[in-house]
């Protein structure tokens, strides 16, 4: 009995997904790519993105920004050591790229960046034109 019961909830929750689409809120990201993993948080008017990202240099990290889309990734440096030389290896060294799409463009000469102890913090804020603005009335 639970069993079709269980059945009928996933159906009808597969059917709602697709009525809304694939969307998400309020930020979106690429499906294909998701490393580094990150947080995403509200300080006052700003967006704070963090991500783990260790073993890196800071000259290691790419940062773009267009329109409402952040870009992040990274080319580890070659490592010189040959595969014979593990006795066991689990850490992989590839290079990334990873896309954040905001629900604002963002300001791009507002963006502030730091790496440190392998945690890479950006934050972002919305144009000017994109800020609500208090209008006074006469």
């Amino acid at each position: 009995m639970f069993r079709n019961l269980n059945q009928m909830i996933d159906q009808w929750l597969a059917l709602e997904q697709k009525s809304q689409g694939a969307r998400l809120e309020p930020w979106s990201y690429s499906q294909t790519n998701q490393y580094p993993k990150i947080n995403l948080f509200e300080q006052e008017n700003k967006v704070v993105l963090t991500a783990e990202i260790p073993g890196l240099n800071k000259a290691d990290i790419e940062l773009k920004v267009q329109g409402d889309q952040l870009s992040i990734s990274a080319t580890p440096p070659v490592n010189e050591e040959p595969p014979e030389a593990y006795l066991y290896r689990e850490r992989g060294f590839t290079k990334f790229s990873r896309d954040i799409r905001f629900d604002f463009n963002i300001d791009a000469e507002q963006v502030e960046a730091q790496y440190e102890d392998g945690v890479l913090s950006v934050t972002v804020v919305a144009e000017a034109s994109e800020q609500p603005k208090t209008i006074a009335l006469a």
